[in-house]
């Protein structure tokens, strides 16, 4: 699955798609004036220069998906967030969610949904929104403002650090079945290995115990204290992608499996034993 920035020319799919999700769920509170069902064109054109909206489609081009924000003096506003029923519950709507706040920098996003409609407001609050304000807009129909303020964290956490077994042998299988990358000289004992903003750190565990002057005790075969997660785009990457690290030296620990949660996993183990899973929620 891809996300990609809707185009001016995608605004009359879009509002379909508006109304193909919405209105269902209109009906049902029998809110017949809802502004999602009442937009006209013209203005959905309007709305639209004034925002960035992205965009899924399926293979055949149809939109199936969509998210739009906008920035005011570092508050982001996120509006009309849809999937189409037949994709939903599948993640679509919680990369796109994710997605557009990562796109577009601010310190405080917000947004307003109808508090009677319990699967998207409950879906809000799971991801760290609060309500702050809510009005009635009808009879028995709540509409409720949420926000999350963004606060600068103490630490940042963008590394693992791995002791080794090899680091030469550890190396290899990294940079050639995930794609990390690395400037080490093969000799010198630390080991920096980049994939995106991500970086794994790597030491040899016997000059690691001699720098702390201690002895550790290590796990025989997997080692389960831990593991290395990766997400991939689709149920079916999650079936290559296993099948690759098998192909580069990986030991298998569980074959690719759907969880009744709605994730496609598999469990595969490093050279040293170290848990790796490659999972997907994206069928």
């Amino acid at each position: 699955m891809k996300i990609e920035l809707a185009t001016i020319e995608d605004v009359p799919a879009l509002l379909d798609l508006q109304r193909k999700v919405f209105g269902p769920l209109c009906e049902e509170l029998d809110w017949k004036d809802a502004p999602v069902l009442t937009e006209s064109l013209e203005h959905a054109y309007a709305d639209f220069s004034q925002s960035t909206t992205l965009k899924v489609q399926d293979e055949d081009g149809r939109i199936i998906g969509s998210v739009h924000g906008i920035v005011t003096d570092g508050s982001l506003y996120i509006g009309r967030l849809m999937v189409l029923p037949d994709y939903q519950q599948q993640g679509i709507g919680k990369l796109l969610f994710r997605e557009i706040q990562s796109r577009l920098p601010h310190n405080r996003a917000w947004l307003c949904t109808c508090q009677q409609v319990r699967h998207p407001y409950e879906f809000y609050l799971r991801e760290g929104f609060k309500l702050y304000k809510s009005e009635e807009v009808g009879p028995g129909l709540t509409w409720a403002y949420l926000e999350k303020s963004i606060q600068a964290p103490r630490f940042t956490f963008n590394t693992v650090g791995l002791f080794t077994n090899n680091n030469k042998a550890t190396v290899e299988f990294y940079t050639k079945t995930f794609g990390f990358t690395t400037s080490w000289d093969g000799v010198q004992p630390n080991v920096e290995m980049f994939l995106g903003n991500n970086r794994i750190i790597l030491f040899p565990r016997s000059a690691f115990e001699q720098m702390v002057s201690k002895r550790f005790q290590y796990p025989e075969g997997f080692n389960g204290t831990m593991e290395l997660s990766f997400n991939v785009p689709t149920f079916a990457d999650v079936d290559k992608e296993y099948q690759n690290t098998l192909n580069c030296g990986a030991k298998s620990v569980l074959p690719p499996t759907t969880e009744p949660w709605g994730q496609r996993t598999c469990y595969v183990a490093d050279p040293d034993g170290n848990l790796i899973e490659i999972g997907s929620f994206v069928e």
